[in-house]
């Protein structure tokens, strides 16, 4: 187990007894002030803007490959819906809503 010792329990009187209070306070502080936790304990959480942000991500590469020796209709289709994501007008929460569909159809 980790352990961090508690700064904010211990008086500046009890670490330096033959010093004054304000001359303690002026003393540098711990540089980690926070929480430590074991590997064991943590575990990785689903970020719902990283998925909205990879189905983006694979929008705007396909668009942005050369050209197609031939007709494709899948990308014509990703270049339209890519359009219709960023045309002039459109706002946030639309692109927000567009993309959850794609990550549950």
């Amino acid at each position: 187990m980790h352990y961090v010792f508690d700064w904010s329990r211990t008086s500046p009187e009890r670490l330096h007894p033959s010093k004054d209070y304000a001359a303690a306070r002026t003393r540098a502080r711990p540089v980690s002030a926070g929480i430590c936790v074991s590997q064991k304990k943590l575990r990785q959480i689903v970020d719902p803007s990283q998925r909205l942000l990879g189905q983006l991500h694979k929008i705007v590469y396909i668009s942005q490959l050369p050209p197609a020796p031939h007709h494709n209709i899948r990308r014509r289709v990703i270049e339209r819906f890519k359009k219709s994501l960023f045309h002039y007008g459109s706002d946030p929460y639309n692109l927000k809503v567009e993309l959850s569909k794609l990550g549950t159809a």
